[in-house]
């Protein structure tokens, strides 16, 4: 399903390209907590850019390696809404460590956001910000499109699975506590801002077709739909209460059902977003993403097979 008019002829088309740095304080509290990311930094660019997504301007970021060459692209989807969540000059640090692995990182802040123009529908209209990411890259000078994953975050997951229903390029994708089923809001120990205070406020007709507009945005009610050229790496904590994990249990089980190629990772008592879990974490995601984006590898049989 396609959220926008992709034939818009400036979709991608760079407004604002600056390179920027961060603030002394956070690369100098970065780099004491992890030393490594001394290297990380001095071997990384950051550029502030906007670019154009259905006539509105999008403000994001690009990190990428400094050595000149073609490196292959992630696309990050940020979690939150609106300005809650948005890519914060802590967040761009991890776009810097992506790009020491010998990749193009672009982000969106997504439409509704603090310097983009436009309205955040929570999984809408807002899904083409993420799609036109690519013509940004396509014009890109070290951005090698044939070689494009994508990661999501907690809402970043709900884009991931939203694009994969349109784009059938995507190498591969990490989602890391991803949401896919927008009713589980509603359980959480803050539902009853949800359903007025978020979704009413962002979604359009939400009153009108509530459930409607919800499984638009959840992944477990259409899993056929999500790519199946795209392998996924699905990581989630049994401690998180923000993305509950029955529900991607059961996206999981319908996913490996149709014989989708993925990969599930439970980390028990583990929290949203998988803080603390270490290193583990980050080695499968670069595993996951040299295997299948940077060396562009088969896809695993995943028909029954094997003595």
């Amino acid at each position: 399903m396609v959220f926008g008019n992709i034939a818009f002829s400036q979709n991608g088309k760079l407004i604002l390209a600056k390179e920027v740095t961060q603030p002394d304080s956070i690369k100098g509290a970065r780099i004491q907590r992890i030393p490594y990311y001394q290297k990380v930094f001095d071997s990384t660019k950051l550029t502030d850019i906007t670019y154009l997504s259905e006539g509105l301007k999008i403000k994001g970021f690009i990190a990428e390696p400094k050595a000149p060459g073609k490196y292959p692209c992630v696309i990050f989807c940020r979690g939150g809404n609106r300005d809650f969540g948005k890519i914060d000059w802590m967040t761009t640090t991890f776009f810097n460590e992506i790009a020491s692995h010998g990749y193009v990182v672009i982000a969106s802040q997504y439409r509704g956001t603090t310097g983009s123009e436009g309205l955040d529908e929570f999984g809408g209209a807002d899904t083409m910000d993420v799609i036109n990411c690519i013509p940004t890259l396509a014009n890109w000078l070290s951005a090698d499109t044939s070689r494009i994953g994508m990661y999501g975050i907690s809402r970043g997951g709900m884009m991931v699975y939203q694009s994969l229903r349109s784009l059938k390029n995507i190498k591969a994708a990490i989602i890391n506590s991803g949401s896919t089923n927008k009713h589980d809001n509603f359980s959480r120990k803050d539902g009853a801002a949800w359903d007025s205070g978020i979704y009413g406020k962002m979604i359009p007709d939400y009153f009108k077709n509530k459930d409607a507009e919800l499984k638009l945005r959840s992944a477990v009610y259409w899993p056929e739909k999500i790519c199946k050229t795209t392998p996924l790496l699905i990581m989630h904590g049994s401690g998180d209460w923000r993305t509950p994990l029955a529900s991607t249990l059961t996206l999981v089980q319908k996913l490996t059902e149709l014989k989708h190629p993925l990969r599930f990772v439970l980390y028990e008592g583990a929290v949203h977003g998988l803080r603390g879990v270490g290193i583990s974490r980050e080695n499968m995601w670069w595993e996951w993403l040299d295997k299948y984006v940077k060396n562009k590898s088969a896809l695993p049989d995943m028909e029954l097979h094997g003595e």
